[in-house]
């Protein structure tokens, strides 16, 4: 018998990102089932402007809706190098007839009960002490008592403690999105590599970089402020940093951008096991496919390494990329034990 729960009204017993993801997802879908009227469309981009948890719902689910696993040569440099001009077979364009069929609250419905599947089941499983990881190519969300949540990425580890003075996560190693529940009264300290993120209600995503002997630290906020102290910086001059900052830490070295939301959403889309690039350079784009993968990809030709690639695709599904890759640019994959070394063609 299908769990009542899963019959819920959608807007009831849902939490703000929840209730935005919903949203989303009937959006989306209403866009592309048709038809869409200018008024739809204005409509839209007040809905999108109020909120940036509503921005960050739509780049997620857009995202994860797109043709996933495209690979597109986003400079004509690169695909006159490749010797390839025209577009991918239609054998290989995505059958998206099925959308427009499918009655749109039907289809936005079966969004939001996956969402609600997935939520239930994090909620309920059972966590052994305060320490929490994943496998390579694992993704986790770690519900934590204060109501704040934890996403772990990856190949990531941490440790949880929450007392009546502070919410404290400690970050050995990956990478993880937090999701701050509101506590004036306990900030919320993520320790990495010897720094302090502060928080008190906010969204942010911590790395640590851990390449070779390096320990450095990237954190992006997506929404609200938070602090960063690093060890040899004064903390009274880290002022609070807003939704949109991305900062570098490499050792005692602070280095603060400010990036689009669409460029913040791009580098959190793991979240939904997606990879997202946009004019990356080979090399960037295989590091990230292999933090998701057991088995490597290898450049043994340097030529090849800034050739810039596009798309978006899921995390695991290597073989498809590196067939994709050798569609549309002068590459070839050989398979090798437990690696594939890419060379020129």
């Amino acid at each position: 018998m299908m769990d009542k729960r899963l019959r819920l009204n959608p807007s009831m017993a849902m939490s703000d990102r929840q209730r935005a993801e919903h949203a989303a997802a009937t959006w989306i879908a209403k866009r592309d089932a048709g038809p869409w009227t200018t008024e739809d469309a204005a409509a839209f981009e007040v809905w999108l402007s109020a909120s940036a948890s509503h921005r960050a719902a739509y780049y997620r689910f857009n995202g994860a809706w797109q043709e996933t696993g495209r690979l597109k040569a986003l400079m004509a440099g690169n695909a006159a190098a490749a010797g390839f001009t025209g577009s991918a077979s239609d054998s290989e364009k995505p059958n998206r007839r099925f959308v427009t069929r499918r009655p749109l609250l039907a289809l936005a419905a079966t969004v939001v009960l996956t969402i609600g599947a997935a939520f239930f089941v994090f909620q309920n499983r059972p966590h052994p002490g305060n320490d929490y990881s994943t496998v390579v190519g694992g993704l986790q969300a770690v519900p934590m008592p204060d109501g704040s949540r934890v996403t772990l990425n990856t190949d990531s580890e941490i440790r949880v403690a929450v007392t009546e003075k502070e919410r404290r996560v400690e970050l050995k190693h990956g990478e993880a999105f937090f999701e701050v529940a509101k506590d004036p009264n306990r900030p919320f300290v993520v320790r990495v590599a010897g720094q302090r993120i502060v928080a008190v209600g906010t969204a942010f995503s911590v790395r640590r970089m851990n390449e070779g002997n390096s320990n450095d630290t990237r954190v992006i906020v997506s929404e609200g402020k938070v602090r960063v102290e690093v060890p040899g910086k004064d903390a009274a001059l880290m002022e609070p940093l807003p939704a949109g900052s991305v900062v570098h830490i490499a050792g005692n070295e602070v280095l603060v951008q400010t990036e689009p939301v669409a460029e913040i959403e791009q580098s959190l889309s793991w979240r939904s096991g997606l990879l997202t690039f946009r004019n990356t350079p080979l090399a960037e784009a295989i590091a990230e496919f292999n933090r998701y993968n057991t088995r490597k990809i290898v450049i043994e030709d340097p030529a090849i390494a800034a050739l810039e690639v596009g798309g978006i695709f899921r995390a695991t599904n290597l073989d498809r990329f590196v067939y994709l890759l050798q569609m549309g640019f002068p590459v070839r994959a050989t398979t090798e034990e437990e690696r594939i070394v890419l060379r020129s063609r």
